[in-house]
Formats: structure tokens, C-alpha cells, sequence
């Protein structure tokens, strides 16, 4: 009976320590390093909307949003070549390193080697990563 008893403890204690090991899923925000290949995936699957939700930096989102709709902004977005640009400039900015600020909350891809016609700048707020420009 002990016996039984304490292979039964045994196999508790094994199956808890495994549950207790099993990978959190991330939010891909939370790093650059799964921030890029997630916007990369948006862009490419054309999933505009939920690209601008996610990662539009919200205060510059909200600001756009207060002139045209989403849907206007995503039109002039794919219609003048946007979307094409900033995705070779996440392409290209995802086998460079950024420029970080001081606190480590801004990360600054230089335009010449994006293809940018400007710096590509992302924020970090509460914890995830955003495009800030």
C-alpha cells in the first residue's frame, strides 16, 4: 500500500512540474524581435485592419482616425504605395539592429537602409511594441 501511495505521489508531483513548464504563449508585441515577423504577416496576408489596430502606435491612431475613417485610411494606405513600402521597410528592418533611446522604449531603424523615406520609429507602451510614425 505504501508503495502505491507513493508512486501515485510520485506521478502528481511529475505531471504538476510539467504544467508548471509548459511555454506561456507571448503576445508577439511584447518584443521586436516577434513584433517585425507578426507585422510582416499582416502586411502580407493584406490584413490591414487588424495591422492599424494592433499596431499603430493608439495616440497616432486615434488622431487619424479623427479625420478620415479607418477604412479611408486604408484605402490611401494600399492606393499610394504605403503598405508596399512599409512592408520592405519591416522586411529590411527585421535583419537590422535599432538605435535604442535612453529607457530602452523607442527603437529607431535608420531610413537608409530601409528604404524609407523616413526613419522607422517604434514605441514601446505598457509592454507591447508599436509604430510610432
Amino acid at each position: 500500500m505504501k508503495h502505491l501511495f507513493i508512486i501515485a505521489l510520485l506521478f502528481f508531483i511529475g505531471t504538476t512540474a510539467c504544467k508548471t513548464t509548459q511555454k506561456v504563449k507571448q503576445n508577439p508585441r511584447s518584443t521586436i524581435e516577434t513584433a517585425l515577423p507578426d507585422m510582416i504577416k499582416m502586411m502580407e496576408t493584406e490584413n490591414y485592419t487588424t495591422f492599424f489596430n494592433t499596431y499603430v502606435y493608439p495616440d497616432d491612431l486615434e488622431q487619424m482616425t479623427q479625420k478620415k475613417s479607418l477604412e479611408e485610411l486604408i484605402k490611401y494606405f494600399v492606393e499610394n504605395g504605403k503598405a508596399e513600402n512599409l512592408l520592405n521597410a519591416l522586411k529590411a528592418a527585421q535583419k537590422l539592429s535599432p538605435f535604442y533611446n535612453e529607457t530602452k522604449d523607442e527603437a529607431i531603424y535608420k531610413k537608409e537602409p530601409t528604404g524609407l523615406k523616413k526613419d522607422l520609429i517604434l514605441k514601446k507602451l505598457n509592454g507591447f511594441w508599436y509604430i510610432a510614425n
